[in-house]
């Protein structure tokens, strides 16, 4: 099982993980997971 690593914070991140750039995430519908699955690489 690989981890998730984080690529960037988020403007709505709650805990900012230092040395990630930050990008506006406001276009992201947090609330549906699939959405979110389909904007990935």
């Amino acid at each position: 099982m690989s981890m998730i690593q984080p690529v960037a914070n988020g403007l709505r991140t709650d805990h900012p993980v230092p040395g990630l750039p930050f990008i506006n995430d406001e276009r992201l519908l947090l609330d549906n997971p699939d959405a979110i699955e389909r904007t990935g690489p």
